[in-house]
């Protein structure tokens, strides 16, 4: 059994642990406050215009511009959008859980798939696949720009243009809340119409001034610039959300623990009939126990440096909470055997 010395050591750095997490929601909602309004001030902008050029594309001769031209379907792109960084909870987790259900329906379509990415983290996770990468985008949204967007949407139209795929489909996550993300798959290329989106309550024509072909060359790029920017505003504030509600839960976590031994004068008023004190302190031992048995050496699992610790740290409490919880090995039994309270009992511990 580890030493009160070793306990008291050890919730010192749970300690440690909890300001760092405090100091990490902190700073997640100030650049949450900052990314919401530009999301929310672009917004409607984006919305309105994608309606306006599928309304455009459901009038127009749909070989008057490359982007609107349908091919059969050969090649598919599927691009993620992630973070660049972890600690956002699941927030990566469910692109690319949505990513391989998106690629394989694809696949039973019989087309190719190749991947593209924007963001660290769908980088890292998709080098390890089987599906090819084409042109990566990373460490776009420490100081987001629409010149990023310029570069992703100039990359994909010219890839569309040179018959590199036929459709493009973009998965993200779309900002709802500070606490609620949704996850999105929009097919950005070939530009849909009203049509292809089910309504053809549109009217009659247009007058064009200039001429069809040039005002179409000159709005249909700009179009999907101002669509990707959207998505990457999206992406940005629902990263900052989930980051701050898992820096929440993580702090909320480590708080038991934190009090368990301190040091400090601690008053018993009553002891619980059912020993969940003594099974809380089974928990503690037992999380102490499996975190000195996981690898050292697990960069890959849990990240680098006190983000990793942190992430270990967290799984061990948990695992040990889990063993506790079922029949442990016997401490908690033991404590209650050697040291029952009465329901009336006063004590102080500590000095």
């Amino acid at each position: 059994m580890p030493s009160l010395q070793s306990l008291r050591r050890k919730i010192g750095a749970i300690k440690n642990t909890q300001k760092i997490t405090k100091a990490m929601k902190m700073v997640a909602a100030a650049k949450l406050r900052r990314a919401q309004q530009r999301i929310l001030a672009y917004r409607p902008y984006g919305v309105r215009m994608r309606g306006v050029i599928a309304d455009l594309s459901a009038r127009v001769n749909r070989d008057a511009h490359p982007l609107l031209q349908k091919r059969p379907v050969r090649t598919i792109q599927v691009t993620v959008v992630t973070s660049d960084r972890g600690l956002c909870g699941a927030f990566n987790a469910n692109i690319f859980r949505k990513a391989v259900q998106v690629i394989r329906d694809c696949e039973a379509r019989g087309a190719k798939v190749i991947v593209g990415v924007v963001g660290k983290k769908g980088g890292e996770w998709f080098r390890r696949r089987h599906w090819p990468i084409r042109d990566p985008f990373i460490n776009v949204f420490d100081r987001l720009t629409f010149e990023h967007a310029i570069e992703i949407g100039l990359s994909g139209t010219e890839a569309f243009r040179n018959q590199v795929f036929d459709e493009l489909y973009v998965i993200y996550n779309e900002f709802k809340s500070a606490v609620q993300q949704q996850v999105v798959v929009e097919k950005l290329l070939p530009i849909e119409s009203l049509e292809d989106d089910g309504d053809a309550s549109h009217g009659g024509g247009y007058l064009y001034e200039p001429d069809e072909e040039e005002l179409l060359a000159a709005l249909l790029p700009k179009h999907a610039q101002a669509q990707v920017f959207r998505i990457l505003l999206e992406s940005s504030a629902a990263e900052q959300g989930a980051r701050m509600a898992a820096m929440e839960s993580a702090t909320k976590v480590s708080e038991p623990q934190s009090g368990a031994v301190n040091g400090a004068p601690v008053q018993v008023i009553k002891a619980p009939a059912s020993g969940d004190v003594y099974r809380k302190f089974e928990a503690f031992i037992l999380q102490t126990f499996v975190e000195t048995m996981l690898p050292k050496e697990s960069e890959e699992v849990f990240g680098k440096g006190t983000a990793g610790g942190v992430w270990k740290s967290m799984l061990a409490e948990q695992l040990g909470a889990q063993l506790a919880k079922g029949k442990g090995i016997g401490i908690a039994k033991q404590l209650a055997a050697a040291q029952p309270a009465g329901p009336g009992v006063t004590e102080k511990t500590g000095s």
